[in-house]
């Protein structure tokens, strides 16, 4: 992506990836360590904040995206990236039979469950461990804390997007 720098000179930026969403929005990521977003390079280069305000000031992201975004180590906890994990290796492996099961159980139980509540008497655990991440996903769970997610994890039962009485 080209911009001019506050000395007239010509640069350009490459994002380091683009979210396309299906209402047609999209939104450019900068990752980047957060030591690196505010300081100014040696090479007389401006900062990560201030080529993104350039950016945006100069109408370089039209036609690619309608926002861009830095995001950095900062905005991540060691449990969001767990988390991520095991939503990635759930959006991979769906299976309907298994989400379907727990979505059965879920009508057994109250407006709340603990994640391991749900992992009894399966015969593939494992399976069924990803059905419940798929509905975490899906919203129809939703863990009572941020952070790590773990079988002592408390999950908020969501129906119709109406909390179950």
């Amino acid at each position: 992506m080209k911009f001019i720098d506050t000395e007239g000179h010509e640069r350009t930026h490459t994002f380091d990836y683009c979210a396309l969403y299906s209402s047609g929005y999209a939104e450019a990521y900068a990752v980047k360590p957060s030591d690196r977003v505010v300081s100014k390079p040696k090479d007389g280069r401006p900062s990560l904040a201030d080529t993104i305000d350039l950016i945006h000031a100069q109408g370089s992201l039209d036609g690619y995206a309608h926002r861009a975004v830095i995001v950095t180590d900062q905005d991540f906890s060691p449990g969001n990236v767990h988390n991520a994990r095991y939503l990635r290796r759930a959006r991979r492996f769906r299976d309907e039979k298994y989400v379907q099961e727990v979505r059965a159980l879920l009508s057994t139980v109250g407006s709340r469950v603990l994640f391991h509540t749900l992992l009894q008497n399966s015969d593939v655990p494992g399976y069924r461990r990803l059905a419940v991440w798929n509905l975490i996903d899906d919203g129809v769970l939703i863990p009572e804390l941020s952070g790590h997610v773990i079988d002592r994890s408390w999950l908020r039962v969501i129906s119709n997007d109406m909390e179950v009485a």
